[in-house]
């Protein structure tokens, strides 16, 4: 794996396909539960997350600001250049974009288009890396899999990023339990219907979120939509606000939460632990931050 890509956190996780349950079939759903849509971090956040070691954007933000330093000390004493630690604190209170469910964001849409925010540091580490080559990529290699000894236990393995954890488990069955719901399909139908009103074709696979007019839009190296094209912002906006005004994202968020809350109940004395577990862990890296930052 391209050491980038676990230093920006930047992804999202995917989950093992292993059951939370002994037995195979969907509990009760909590039909009180929400997933809650916050504009201001672009994410996302459910029930489970809670529980999850990393799954918020702060949650991201703490454990790669930990490891960029970690990273930044060993490269330099390697004699390599490595700047993504030295990224100025007022800068790294970035914005992500969840869009599991498509575009949600109305201004983000209209500010970015189809482009996506990246963590302040990530352009950064891009350089460094492009201009140090192969000796620096092997170097922060061996310092990712050396870390110091008062880093090592702090930063997520990669079977509590994307293993089959029991937080991770949980959110697996819960989408997977709302997907089969036809409240699912007539949301995602009710959203297509009013972006055909706006002359766009939407892609109807289950795995698709976009237009097929969004194919044509230019990318970058990584497949990211270049920012300041007038058709991708007029492609995302129409996606955004058909969002909001069908409801679409709003309705399937409720519908995970809803499992994901019935599975909790199911596993809370497990849950706990691993919630204690979670705030000892980002206490460690709130920690190292204050004594290394």
């Amino acid at each position: 794996m391209l050491p980038g890509v676990v230093v920006t956190l930047g992804s999202i996780l995917l989950f093992a396909a292993c059951s939370s349950q002994d037995a195979p079939g969907p509990v009760a759903p909590v039909p009180t539960a929400r997933a809650v849509f916050d504009e201001r971090t672009g994410e996302i956040r459910f029930p489970i997350d809670d529980y999850s070691l990393v799954s918020t954007w702060a949650d991201r933000d703490i454990f790669a600001t930990a490891l960029n330093i970690d990273l930044g000390r060993c490269m330099r004493a390697k004699g390599f250049v490595f700047r993504a630690d030295q990224v100025p604190k007022t800068n790294t209170e970035d914005h992500t974009a969840d869009r599991r469910y498509g575009l949600w964001d109305v201004e983000e849409a209209k500010r970015l288009g189809l482009s996506a925010p990246n963590p302040p540091f990530s352009q950064v580490f891009k350089d460094d890396h492009a201009a140090g080559g192969a000796k620096w990529e092997a170097a922060i290699e061996d310092c990712q899999a050396n870390p110091s000894p008062d880093f090592a236990g702090v930063y997520p393995t990669n079977e509590e990023l994307a293993g089959a954890t029991l937080p991770n488990r949980i959110a697996n069955d819960a989408s997977s339990w709302a997907r089969e719901q036809p409240e699912w399909n007539a949301a995602r139908e009710a959203w297509w219907a009013c972006l055909r009103k706006d002359g766009l074709t939407p892609e109807t696979s289950s795995q698709s979120w976009s237009v097929s007019e969004s194919i044509a839009i230019p990318r970058d190296e990584d497949g990211v939509a270049l920012p300041d094209n007038p058709q991708s912002i007029r492609i995302a906006y129409s996606q955004a606000r058909c969002n909001v005004e069908t409801g679409m994202a709003q309705t399937l968020g409720n519908l995970e939460a809803s499992y994901q809350a019935a599975l909790i109940a199911k596993n809370q004395a497990a849950l706990n632990i691993l919630k204690t577990e979670k705030i000892e862990r980002l206490k460690r890296a709130r920690d190292f931050i204050a004594k290394n930052g």
